[in-house]
């Protein structure tokens, strides 16, 4: 079996780590504001301000991806914001009325998704450090926006209220948990037999700008957009 992830998907926005048991190698939590990676080391070409930590696990037999990441985000706009948002380009797949499959039905080559074509990406948890070191759920507060198109059955950009501000050049800390599920080969990611080519796999925090959250949905003529880490 050959699996091959996108290494721009890791290297551009964040630190991936991989472990093949599907075991958990959590470092310890820091408070908002200390990270060690807050701050860009003299002559970066980023501002390093969305760094991720990731332990994934690939189910073969059930063309599956489980996953836990830890981010750790630095406010780096003029603005406070009270929610993060998320990329999760796989629900492009979920379903016929996704906007990325609306757009596609447009072209004269559009072929409908084979039964194994469809493809998902599900958060079950998201939870927030707080600066005095205790841990809040946020997983029911889960929603989803459309600020493209308005279309309510589009899932690839997920909004969640933090209940708390974090100010410019605040850092907050967040885990993410979520599974998917792996498309037949279809735009630069899914399966063939026991081949995997697996790009833009994890929730990917969007970019917060002065005028607000930049988090297009997924179209079907687009690339991608977002922060830098290490």
């Amino acid at each position: 079996m050959t699996v091959a992830l996108a290494v721009v998907a890791i290297a551009a926005h964040g630190q991936g780590r991989l472990d093949q048991q599907g075991e958990s190698k959590d470092t310890p939590l820091r408070n908002a504001g200390v990270q060690r990676h807050d701050s860009p080391e003299p002559g970066a070409r980023s501002p390093r301000n969305a760094n991720y930590d990731i332990d994934i696990r690939l189910d073969h037999d059930a063309r599956t991806l489980s996953g836990r990441e830890t981010i750790r985000w630095r406010n780096i706009s003029a603005r406070p914001t009270s929610e993060l948002q998320f990329h999760l380009y796989w629900n492009a797949w979920r379903n016929a009325e996704s906007t990325w499959l609306r757009e596609r039905k447009m072209s004269r080559s559009y072929t409908a998704p084979r039964p194994d074509g469809w493809g998902a990406m599900d958060v079950s948890a998201v939870r927030l450090r707080e600066p005095s070191g205790a841990t809040r759920d946020l997983t029911a507060h889960i929603t989803f926006v459309a600020p493209d198109d308005g279309n309510r059955e589009d899932r690839s950009v997920m909004a969640v209220p933090l209940g708390l501000n974090v100010e410019p050049n605040e850092t907050i800390q967040v885990e993410v948990v979520w599974t998917a599920k792996i498309p037949r080969a279809v735009a630069r990611t899914g399966y063939i037999e026991d081949y995997y080519f697996i790009a833009q796999w994890f929730p990917k925090v969007g970019v917060l700008q002065d005028s607000g959250w930049n988090t297009h949905q997924f179209h079907a003529a687009t690339e991608f957009y977002g922060d830098f880490g290490v």
